[in-house]
């Protein structure tokens, strides 16, 4: 799995293939992208095709934890610093048949360790 910047553009490579390696003649490709808990993030969008990969826009990689003005609940504990992304994909093919695809990506910050959230410490180190 790869793991990107929260809060940042996602670029994912659209290359699909069948389970021999051929590339997969498309005819149209439907998307949307998915949280952690399977919440709709972006609604389902066509990809203008031929495409070589998708942008996923820096604010549906944003993660809840690095906003500590956001945070109401008293168990620091159930706050999570990172945060997974699920792409799924609707081909259909040139020959009419559809096909499902998923991409899952994880996203975290630069310092895993945040002042005041999940770290006693006072400065950043």
């Amino acid at each position: 799995m790869q793991v990107f910047l929260a809060g940042t553009p996602v670029n994912i490579a659209v290359a699909f293939t069948d389970r021999s390696g051929n590339a997969l003649e498309l005819a149209t490709a439907i998307y949307r992208v998915l949280g952690k808990d399977g919440e709709e993030l972006q609604a389902e969008q066509e990809l203008t095709l031929p495409a070589d990969s998708l942008q996923i826009p820096a604010e549906i990689n944003a993660v809840a934890a690095l906003d500590l003005d956001s945070i109401e609940s008293e168990d620091m504990n159930a706050v999570k610093v990172r945060e997974m992304r699920t792409v799924d994909f609707k081909l259909t093919l040139a020959d009419g048949n559809t096909v499902a695809r998923k991409v899952v990506y994880a996203l975290e910050p630069t310092d895993l360790l945040i002042t005041g959230l999940n770290s006693f410490q006072t400065y950043p180190e």
